[in-house]
């Protein structure tokens, strides 16, 4: 499996929001470790990333085949794309080309992509192979993948953040999270977790989150700490490091490089 998180974060208006994208590299069978592989990739042109969760690997006579490889060749091959959206379809018509219908039947496959409007407000949408989840587990899988569909701006952003659809400063500054793949341990967990921190920030000798970089500092710590998780605590040894974590903001890309923060070139 895995886990990807992309988190808005909505400060004075919609203009104003940036994103932290992230997710581990941990290939497994069978709980078993195969390989680490990237599971999020920049699409430096757009200012945005698109992740991927659930089916990684596969074999096509005797030769293994990786989706970090599909989409990196795609990224590389659809320069041109102007928006998101086009970026998304285009994928979605790309892969259930590539990717072999009888696998999709079995196993549980879906994409992330945050990034911006051309008005610089915040968009992200999805696609997977994915009827609906029973609790924590994905059923009512499909042999194909479903058209992308536009969450944050069409649902999320008025259900949850109580924009008025129009305005750009008629919306809540806080943040939302969108996660996939193993989300057993960060569902249960973040909400205590985050109110625990906020006691821990509010002492007069700890850093505040004070700014985007702090925020994603955080977003990695808690991410570091669920991978340590798996690590010690679990068999099923399905989420692991290293972790890529990444900012996105409308003029650029930052990315977290050895506790660095580098902006990445066009």
């Amino acid at each position: 499996m895995t886990l990807i998180l992309n988190e808005i974060r909505i400060e004075d208006g919609l203009e104003n929001s940036y994103w932290i994208c992230s997710a581990d590299r941990r290939l497994s069978f069978e709980g078993k470790f195969h390989s680490n592989r990237k599971k999020i990739f920049p699409i430096r042109n757009l200012n945005a990333t698109v992740s991927y969760f659930g089916l990684a690997v596969w074999k096509i006579s005797n030769k293994e085949v990786y989706m970090s490889d599909l989409i990196r060749n795609f990224i590389l091959h659809n320069l041109d794309c102007k928006t998101l959206d086009e970026f998304a379809f285009r994928l979605q018509t790309y892969l259930n080309k590539k990717v072999p219908r009888n696998l999709l039947k079995d196993y549980p496959s879906g994409f992330h992509l945050s990034g911006f409007k051309d008005n610089g407000w915040p968009h992200f949408m999805h696609f997977s192979n994915i009827g609906d989840m029973d609790e924590f587990k994905y059923i009512k899988l499909i042999d194909k993948y479903k058209n992308p569909w536009a969450d944050f701006l069409e649902r999320d952003a008025k259900l949850h953040l109580h924009w008025d659809g129009e305005s750009s400063d008629k919306i809540d500054n806080t943040g939302f999270i969108y996660r996939n793949g193993d989300i057993r341990t960060h569902a249960l967990i973040s909400k205590e977790f985050n109110s625990m921190m906020k006691k821990i920030f509010e002492l007069d000798d700890f850093d505040k989150l004070i700014d985007f970089k702090k925020r994603a500092d955080f977003v990695y710590f808690k991410f570091d700490f669920i991978a340590k998780l798996y690590e010690n605590w679990t068999n099923n040894k399905i989420i692991g490091k290293p972790i890529d974590l990444y900012i996105l903001k409308p003029d650029g890309i930052l990315y977290l490089k050895k506790k660095k923060w580098e902006k990445l070139k066009n």
